[in-house]
């Protein structure tokens, strides 16, 4: 059981202390969650930090249910979920774009508090507070591939062993803190989980203003 992110976050931080300072390796958050750990870790190494934002794409009828995500430029989809549940071509395209909307949004709104760092050629820290359906980090993911980062390394706090497995397989390196055989939700595991809104992560990113962040 986790205090808050920022705990989860510094926690976090002591696993992954070789990369202190390294002027190759940048911090990269996950909005909304994920952002109070990826600047509690990135204070603790000394490492520049970022964001990407990401979109689940929901179920007909049950908005919670992911049957893949997007972000600006890539998406993923759960074809055994989307088939078994006869989801239509003409569903998948009106909510990818009306989440694509959303991301360009939320993009912009972040991009007035912190500059875009360069991604290419880089070690990534990819962050986020845990891992349900993973959908959202799929597409992270798919996207720093696209942009060329040399490395990346996803660090979370919670995440079921399936999870672990299976994000192992398609990222250089991951670091989960806890593992728990009894996984229903991320939250279970932290003691303090608020939603995050907009204007918190505003505050979070204005933090940095774009510069490395002194512990």
């Amino acid at each position: 059981m986790f205090k808050d992110r920022e705990q989860a976050g510094r926690l976090l931080a002591q696993k992954l202390l070789p990369f202190k300072r390294k002027r190759d390796t940048v911090v990269v958050g996950v909005p909304r969650g994920g952002m109070p750990i990826a600047i509690a870790l990135a204070k603790k190494l000394n490492l520049p930090f970022d964001f990407i934002v990401t979109k689940k794409l929901g179920a007909p009828g049950n908005k919670e249910l992911a049957i893949g995500a997007v972000g600006l430029s890539v998406k993923v989809h759960d074809k055994d979920l989307i088939e078994r549940l006869g989801v239509t071509e003409e569903y998948l395209k009106f909510e990818e774009e009306n989440k694509r909307k959303e991301i360009k949004e939320l993009t912009t709104k972040f991009r007035k508090a912190k500059k875009k760092e360069n991604i290419k050629d880089k070690r990534i820290i990819l962050v986020d507070d845990g891992i349900a359906t993973g959908a959202t980090l799929e597409a992270a993911i798919l996207y720093l591939r696209k942009k060329r980062a040399k490395e990346i390394i996803l660090a979370v706090p919670v995440a079921p062993i399936e999870s672990v497995d299976k994000f192992g397989a398609v990222v250089d390196k991951i670091v989960v803190l806890e593992t728990p055989k009894n996984f229903y939700a991320v939250g279970q595991f932290y003691e303090h989980f608020p939603q995050i809104t907009d204007e918190e992560v505003l505050k979070l990113l204005d933090v940095g203003n774009g510069k490395k962040i002194s512990s």
